[in-house]
């Protein structure tokens, strides 16, 4: 199956029209490539650049007129004005994981949480490549999805994805197959209000993919309870304890070499 033929319909009639893409970093350079590879015109906007000629740098409502769809840096902030231009014209817009997510085959590992991240999705990415399965590091590395989903020699590589707040707020359809949820450890934030809104970000991920496999930490739990915001029933605890009965799907071998290690980092 081509790249072209995994575009979802509701994106097809949207390509018609040169795609928009907000931020020149790695992601903006990966939905580029994408869409060189798709045939598919795009214009980059990046208000910072220093690259003039290619990219512009300024994003107007007659740049918007332009465009169907938006596709941005993951980190790309939702109120920046250029968003607001660009939902007022009518595009849709969407994060690059977004968007990427749908045309790449492959399983997908997200971690997310407040501490630890980083630590475990390396340790998640050695261990699938000790058990033989072909994994890729992304996400908040600067390995965007775009990249796995443009090389036709990636097709099938579990993706193992970090993502902070920032990338979690534009997902819409993002859809995985096992979440790991370190931690909630915002001391540092004294208004409830403030803390709780983080909490529900983290949470809204759990939603956004029914059947996912997802394992929170105790002080997760603890949050959940704390601010009223119940977690799913089928949430899994991770507690050190409990590393014998586990076993993700069809993944013994994962299972075996991670759960001990891993969940020190809870």
């Amino acid at each position: 199956m081509s790249l072209a033929e995994n575009i979802p319909e509701h994106y097809i009639q949207l390509l018609k029209k040169p795609v928009a893409i907000f931020g020149l970093g790695a992601s903006g350079k990966a939905v580029a490539s994408l869409m060189e590879k798709l045939k598919v015109l795009y214009v980059i906007y990046d208000e910072k650049t220093g690259d003039e000629g290619r990219v512009e740098r300024h994003f107007e409502r007659k740049d918007a007129m332009r465009h169907s769809l938006v596709i941005h840096s993951p980190a790309f902030q939702m109120e920046h004005p250029w968003i607001e231009i660009a939902l007022g014209q009518g595009c849709c817009v969407v994060s690059e994981m977004d968007f990427a997510q749908q045309l790449r085959h492959g399983p997908t590992i997200l971690v997310i949480g407040t501490n630890g991240k980083t630590t475990l999705q390396e340790f998640i990415t050695f261990s699938l490549k000790r058990t033989g399965t072909s994994s890729m590091a992304t996400g908040k590395n600067a390995y965007p999805l775009s990249r796995l989903a443009v090389h036709p020699d990636l097709d099938g590589v579990t993706a193992v994805c970090e993502l902070g707040p920032e990338y979690i707020k534009p997902l819409k359809e993002f859809r995985f197959d096992t979440l790991f949820w370190t931690n909630f450890h915002e001391d540092h934030l004294d208004d409830p209000v403030e803390k709780k809104a983080l909490f529900e970000v983290f949470r809204r991920l759990l939603h956004l993919s029914p059947g996912a496999d997802i394992y929170v930490g105790d002080s997760v739990v603890k949050a959940a309870g704390e601010l009223g915001r119940p977690l799913p029933d089928t949430v899994r605890l991770a507690r050190e304890e409990d590393y014998a009965d586990w076993e993700l799907p069809n993944s013994s071998a994962f299972a075996t070499s991670i759960h001990r290690p891993a969940l020190a980092l809870f």
